[in-house]
């Protein structure tokens, strides 16, 4: 067992300082064991109390104490009301208890320099979390159950099970404690592991072992699947700077073998489950304006695209307005509300040539009185769009460019003055174009 354990914890990377995670029970008291066999008192251990046993819980995190005061490793404890931050953040007990541990752990790692976090799942834990994820519904990722390692955590006991950590246990004499809720079929999880394991068992004593092993064939065709991804992403995306999360190319995505498959690849990302991706794609043939909600996304299906936006609101009246002075040599550059525009001047007499297109506009320098005011456009707002004669609102011109409602919503506007030289990502007044007798090019680039 040393020896497996060694290996899923890469013990070669030893210059790397371990905090491992320790709650007293039989899984994490054999983590801490092992570690010990591996670094003697080379790594530390981190002891949460939650508060939600009363005594038990003390006494659970008592022994995790003693064991590290006899062993002579370095212990690091705390405790939380956990119930009252449950409440307070409007979670439940097993999110508020994972916030305040992993927040709480990674802090001592960061204050400590700590490298790694062991954390004690083991293979009973990681074929539980399959059957979790099938009965509440997950993609191909969700059918390889927990990884070996993910970012600075590793857990090196996930390749064995629980009946091989108790074996070890009352050989080496471990001492634990059992937490009784373990026994309550109160949690979906505890009814997979009390009532629905032990019937596999009956059918397959090796079941653990054989899904073990078809969870890193699901693992190995999840990272096929992602790479085809990639090329998928690369047909049917655009690249949109106007505060758009993700473009997708409707005809593109339609015209792709197993086409439903990928938009739900690509929407999961954004909190959108199976039931609202098939919703979303029987629209992709219907009328535009349609809306979709996630928790924190938006989905508009316009015209050509479905257009995805974050939710997370960007106060305007924080921005207010932003003065551009004229440029000298060097380009002047800004960042607002989430786009990138840049201004540089050119002489036109030193053979520059323009290159208009919508994510470059050109203006004659000389006819604007700077500074520039750069600010999100406003209801009344109107010029005189390049190539017309007459006056435009740019609320009509939105709806000409055939703009949804939410990304007409932070449009920026350059004005000088009262009069509006140019609307980014879109077109110039046509009292500020470029002719024969224009000295001073002003170029504006929205990237």
């Amino acid at each position: 067992m040393l020896s497996k354990f060694k290996e899923n914890l890469g013990a070669a990377e030893g210059s790397n300082k371990i905090l491992a995670a320790v709650s007293g029970g039989i899984d994490s008291m054999v983590m801490a064991s092992l570690l010990y066999e591996c670094f003697n008192t080379d790594f530390a251990i981190a002891t949460v109390n939650f508060k939600l046993r009363g005594e038990e819980s003390d006494e659970d995190q008592r022994l995790v104490y003693e064991w590290a005061s006899r062993k002579g490793v370095k212990v690091f404890g705390t405790s939380f009301d956990t119930s009252e931050y449950a409440v307070s953040k409007g979670i439940s007990i097993e999110m508020a208890a994972r916030e305040l541990r992993y927040g709480w752990f990674y802090r001592v790692m960061d204050e400590e320099g700590y490298d790694r976090l062991a954390i004690a799942h083991n293979l009973n834990d990681s074929v539980e979390t399959l059957f979790l994820n099938i009965l509440r519904g997950t993609g191909i990722d969700g059918l390889g159950g927990i990884k070996m390692k993910t970012g600075r955590i590793v857990r090196p006991m996930l390749s064995f099970t629980r009946g091989e950590i108790m074996n070890y246990a009352q050989r080496e004499g471990v001492p634990f404690r059992e937490d009784r809720t373990n026994r309550e079929d109160v949690y979906a999880r505890n009814r997979i592991r009390n009532r629905v394991f032990p019937e596999f068992q009956m059918i397959n004593p090796s079941f653990l072992r054989t899904i073990e092993r078809d969870m890193a064939y699901f693992t190995e065709a999840s990272d096929i699947i992602r790479k085809q991804l990639q090329q998928v992403r690369r047909e049917i995306l655009e690249t949109d700077n106007q505060m758009v999360a993700l473009k997708i190319r409707i005809d593109r995505l339609l015209s792709l073998e197993h086409s439903n498959y990928w938009l739900y690849m690509i929407l999961s990302e954004y909190d959108f489950n199976a039931s609202q991706v098939r919703q979303v794609y029987d629209s992709l043939t219907g009328q535009s304006g349609k809306e979709f909600h996630s928790r924190n996304y938006m989905i508009v299906k316009d015209r050509d695209f479905l257009l995805i936006y974050s939710k997370v609101e960007r106060n305007i009246d924080e921005f207010g307005e932003r003065l551009i002075e004229k440029p000298e040599e060097a380009p002047h550059i800004i960042n607002i509300l989430s786009q990138r525009i840049s201004f540089r001047l050119f002489r036109k007499d030193k053979g520059f040539i323009p290159e208009p297109s919508k994510m470059k506009l050109y203006v004659e320098a000389d006819k604007i009185k700077f500074p520039l005011t750069c600010r999100p456009w406003r209801d009344g707002d109107r010029f005189i769009p390049l190539g017309m004669r007459g006056f435009k609102k740019l609320s009509d011109f939105f709806i000409d460019e055939k703009l949804d409602k939410k990304s007409k919503e932070h449009r920026l506007v350059l004005s000088d003055n009262d009069n509006i030289v140019a609307v980014v990502g879109h077109r110039i007044d046509d009292r500020y174009k470029i002719t024969p007798s224009t000295k001073e090019i002003l170029e504006i680039i929205l990237s």
